[in-house]
């Protein structure tokens, strides 16, 4: 037998037994690695790729924008520059002239959408190459997908990108967030701009949830409304009609059309609908609103398209004749009266921008608790931070219910989101966070330390003797002038385009310091 008959021999058993094969792993080149995880993660353009080598500096294939109405373009803008960011920062050393080139691949969708995800898939997911996902990542990922990173989620990324390069440990000019999303407004929201889907770009910019920023006392006239024991004893939800995951996950859930179609045609609603919650396979968020329909008392939560799409005519009346829709947007100031708020997955199975502001405003949060999770989740302690909710959200009554009977204890828990935000968002935090899960984790494709934490450029440009503000590439006058200023106009683009314990003692509810 040939060498190359062996070899397809041995690779084929290897299919077979489902298991990497430690000897070939190691005649594997970073570059040969790269080629195959794009090559069995999916389609081409599934992928992005951040390329670097000595003589032509950063370079970068953009995954395919598969929705334009996601932002995914910017998206990728974001997580680029992100990363080319951090290497200047903490990796000085490694894009020096005579340094070996690297890749680094990454994505910037929702999830992680890969057929080798599928149970029984024939994939040596093992054997990839990191992959730097950039946004909700499943809690199994160690398992399924063993060399996915999950980087900082890129919503976060404007809120510090361009503090990475200058942000001064020691003195700080500001540890202000620099994006509306994590910004306590200096004006009060009944004077903001109002959401008009049809109106100019400032008023369809306002339709945005949570657009803006987080919720404080200060941002309201009537601030007694908001007290602990004003507020309504109820839980609210707004959001889009969404998928659950996609279908290579077994938890997928589709829209909701079918279902209201055939709620549509029933002689008894009601009795269509209860039995839908028991016996269908209905995402969350259908079930979140059907469950409102039946019981009113207990939740507030309807479909709304933040985005302002046309519906045909017969969708529009089906939805309509149900009730399902809420046809205004909620302002941050009525959804803030309500005691229970509750964050519900989608597409992604998290809700990425949904989380950290309803943590802010007086009530507690349900959080739902899913299969995915964002970046900054092992920060958030359950019964501490918030309150648990299953996916299938079967626990919903029960935990309202036990709320109402532990009120104390749900407002310490509120006090402590609250801490927890005010912290979170600070400069410093989001830059020991883009640390932690981009800096230190990019080590595995570098092939080498990071610098420290928050190191000077002064203190980078004496470890390694050179100046590091400058192009590693010096064979080219003009390709030094351009990198002397990292990316700004990548950056200013990117920014414009963007967007489970049982009950708890009371002594449980102390927020982590």
């Amino acid at each position: 037998m040939g060498f190359a008959s062996a070899f397809a021999f041995v690779l084929c058993a290897s299919y077979a037994v489902d298991v990497p094969l430690s000897a070939l792993a190691g005649h594997l080149t970073p570059a040969a690695r790269t080629a195959m995880t794009i090559r069995e993660y999916g389609t081409r353009e599934s992928l992005g790729v951040l390329r670097w080598n000595a003589a032509d500096g950063f370079s970068v294939t953009t995954p395919a924008v598969k929705n334009a109405r996601a932002g995914t373009g910017a998206r990728s803008m974001l997580a680029e520059a992100a990363m080319k960011e951090t290497i200047k920062r903490y990796y000085p050393h490694r894009i020096q002239p005579g340094q070996e080139p690297f890749e680094i691949l990454f994505e910037v969708n929702d999830k992680p959408d890969s057929l080798c995800m599928r149970r029984g898939a024939r994939c040596w997911v093992s054997r990839w190459a990191p992959i730097f996902a950039f946004g909700s990542v499943p809690r199994d990922s160690d398992k399924i997908l063993p060399t996915m990173v999950q980087a900082p989620l890129v919503a976060l990324i404007g809120c510090y990108l361009d503090a990475i390069a200058t942000y001064n440990v020691s003195a700080p000019k500001s540890d202000e967030p620099l994006c509306d999303f994590l910004h306590y407004q200096k004006v009060k929201f009944s004077d903001m701009q109002k959401c008009d889907p049809d109106g100019s770009s400032e008023s369809q910019a306002a339709c945005r949830p949570y657009g803006h920023g987080l919720f404080s006392t200060r941002e309201v006239y009537n601030a007694s409304e908001y007290e602990w024991d004003s507020l309504k004893e109820k839980v609210f939800w707004r959001g889009s009609d969404y998928a659950f995951l996609s279908p290579v996950y077994r938890n997928y859930a589709n829209t909701s059309d079918a279902f209201l179609e055939t709620i549509a045609r029933s002689s008894n609603r009601d009795d269509t609908i209860r039995h839908m919650l028991i016996r269908s396979r209905i995402g969350p968020r259908l079930r979140a609103v059907l469950t409102s329909l039946l019981m009113p008392n207990l939740i507030d939560a309807r479909f709304f398209d933040w985005h302002g799409v046309d519906v045909d005519a017969h969708r529009k009346h089906v939805r309509e004749s149900i009730g399902v829709d809420a046809t205004e947007r909620a302002t941050e100031e009525s959804i803030a009266k309500y005691k229970y708020q509750i964050d519900i997955g989608g597409g992604g199975g998290t809700t990425w921008s949904g989380v950290i502001p309803k943590l802010s405003m007086p009530g507690v949060l349900l959080h739902h608790e899913t299969s995915m999770k964002d970046s900054y989740f092992d920060q958030l302690v359950p019964w501490v931070h918030y309150i648990p909710v299953r996916e299938d959200l079967r626990d919903l009554q029960q935990r309202v219910r036990w709320l109402q009977e532990h009120d104390a204890i749900a407002k310490r828990v509120s006090a402590n989101a609250d801490d927890w935000v005010r912290q979170f968002r600070t400069l410093r935090n989001l830059l020991e966070h883009n640390y932690r899960k981009l800096a230190k984790p990019l080590s595995r494709v570098l092939r080498a330390d990071p610098l420290p934490f928050g190191t000077d450029s002064a203190d980078a440009v004496a470890s390694i003797g050179v100046d590091v503000r400058t192009s590693s590439s010096s064979s080219s006058s003009s390709t030094a002038a351009s990198s002397s200023h990292p990316h700004r106009a990548s950056r200013r683009d990117a920014r414009a385009s963007s967007r489970r314990a049982p009950p708890p003692s009371s002594s449980t509810t102390r927020a982590r310091q």
